[in-house]
């Protein structure tokens, strides 16, 4: 078994061929903690490599084995324990195939937060809860968490309502009749002087 060390912390980038179990395993305890760090294995190609380990978050490592390369990978998170576990299967069996927990991955389209999402809704929804009301809720709560509280309006006093009843009186009942008044006596009309067929 070979494998390709990388870890920029470190200044390590490295490829040691026909390593053991333990010689990995060392190694990987070695990995600093940035998201660069990696311990990939391979046979006899870099590029058609079995199983890589990418470092993800404090105790948390990606592994990630391609069944189709750059196609449908089984991928994973892990504790360093579980990564532990799985170097030495590797050396035991020569593969990761169908081991617990990991997930098929169609990389060209999905992350494996990805489907972990869509898995958690399929359960919800054979359940019969529904996966959009959890993310509402989660919404909701954020929103609350980091709105300011609203500050208290002011009170404006009250207006005496015989001040208001005239107000709105002039507002909207303007006098009809001494604007049509207006334009006849502008006009030069007497409206008293109807001189129509109809008067008597």
């Amino acid at each position: 078994m070979n494998i390709f060390i990388e870890d920029t912390i470190n200044g390590v980038n490295k490829t040691i061929e026909g390593t053991t179990s333990n010689t990995c395993i060392s190694y990987f305890k070695k990995l600093s903690e940035h998201h660069d760090s990696e311990i990939k294995f391979y046979k006899d190609n870099l590029k058609n490599y079995i199983v890589v380990f990418n470092w993800k978050g404090i105790n948390e490592w990606k592994i990630d084995c391609p069944e189709e390369l750059y196609k449908i990978h089984s991928q994973r998170y892990a504790t360093i324990e579980e990564c532990i576990f799985f170097i030495k299967k590797l050396f035991e069996v020569g593969h990761l195939e169908n081991q617990k927990g990991f997930i098929d991955v169609p990389v060209n389209h999905f992350t494996l937060d990805d489907m972990i999402a869509f898995k958690e809704e399929d359960k919800m929804m054979l359940k019969g809860q529904d996966p959009n009301a959890k993310k509402s809720n989660v919404l909701n709560t954020k929103q609350t968490a980091t709105e300011k509280p609203a500050l208290p309006q002011k009170k404006l006093p009250p207006k005496p309502l015989q001040q208001m009843a005239t107000k709105m009186s002039k507002e909207i009942s303007p006098n009809p009749l001494k604007s049509l008044t207006e334009t006849i006596t502008k006009k030069g009309l007497n409206p008293s002087g109807d001189s129509s067929l109809f008067s008597i």
